[in-house]
Order: structure tokens, then sequence, then C-alpha cells
């Protein structure tokens, strides 16, 4: 059966933590649920990091459809940052 998240090395890497403990960093929205559960917990202190998203489109044939979605595009990314910037680190540590 295929997972429905799809091959992700980071959802792997987060069950071998929940299985057998430790500490790593995972996307925000894979742990929320956990850390909300009290499964995990932030570590005080860790490093913050985002990945980066890109849009590739033609300048030269300009398509308010496509002007639309990079507005709502950049304000995802504003309201996210402002989500990061009002939160702790996002290390996650399994509770023993």
């Amino acid at each position: 059966m295929t997972d429905p998240r799809g091959a992700n090395i980071g959802w792997l890497g987060l069950q071998h933590v929940l299985a057998n403990g430790g500490s790593g960093y995972f996307a925000h929205r894979i742990v929320e649920p956990l850390l909300k559960a009290r499964r995990l917990h932030l570590v005080a202190g860790a490093p913050k990091f985002s990945m980066p998203a890109y849009v590739v489109y033609s300048v030269d044939q300009p398509d308010d459809h496509v002007q639309s979605a990079i507005a709502i595009m950049r304000d995802l990314a504003a309201e996210q940052t402002r989500r990061v910037t009002e939160t702790p680190a996002r290390g996650a540590r399994k509770r023993r």
C-alpha cells in the first residue's frame, strides 16, 4: 500500500524517532499533531530553518491567473513567516 504522504525521508525519520527515541528536525506541519498530543516537544534554543519554494513562469506572456496565483503564494509565505517568527524553535525531541 502506498503512503498518502508519499516517499518522505522526514516522515521515515520521524517514525524512527517515535519508535526508538532521539531528536531531529522535522517540518512543523508533520509534527504539529504530535506536539499537540504531547508525544513530542520542541527543544528550547534549537535553530530554525526554512525550505525555499520556487515558481517558474514565463514573463513574456502575462496571464492574470498566474499573477493571481503568485499574489496568493506571496500572501501565504508572508503568513507562514509571521507564524514561524512567533513560535519557538522547530527541533523536536521525543519525551522519554
